[in-house]
């Protein structure tokens, strides 16, 4: 089912929002203005989410070329929380080209990627459950 206007809206202020929270709880830098870039342990990254329904995450090839890191932020359940941690360059090799046109002369190209790709890929840097109070970040990521 394609995006109207108004929901991308909504689903845009939802992951611009989360994205900040998860921020906080990791340790990084809290992304500034429309962006989901931030520091983290000195890296530049950017945290993307997806919502329980929603398994991909994309990030511009613009962005992609000033990252070290992708971390997608996955929520299987609303109480349940997973941030992958994938290295751009890798986010970049295993993503899908997907065209988004802005208007009628201007397409902009994004990078999409899969759930499950981070999971292959990609090392599990945080996890979080509030209905049972678990909350456990990973310092290098596992596997």
């Amino acid at each position: 089912m394609s995006q109207g206007k108004k929901s991308g809206q909504v689903a845009r202020a939802w992951g611009l929002n989360t994205a900040r929270k998860i921020a906080i709880k990791i340790g990084a830098t809290k992304p500034q203005g429309v962006s989901n870039a931030c520091i983290h342990r000195k890296r530049r990254v950017a945290i993307k989410c997806a919502r329980r329904k929603n398994r991909k995450v994309e990030v511009s090839f613009h962005m992609l070329q000033e990252l070290d890191f992708v971390y997608g932020a996955f929520f299987p359940k609303d109480h349940i929380c997973f941030v992958w941690k994938l290295p751009a360059k890798d986010f970049k090799e295993l993503a899908t080209p997907r065209n988004i046109r802005q208007s009628r002369e201007k397409v902009r190209t994004r990078a999409q990627i899969s759930k499950k790709k981070f999971e292959k890929y990609g090392a599990l840097i945080y996890l979080r459950n509030s209905r049972s109070g678990l909350s456990r970040q990973y310092s290098n990521g596992k596997k």
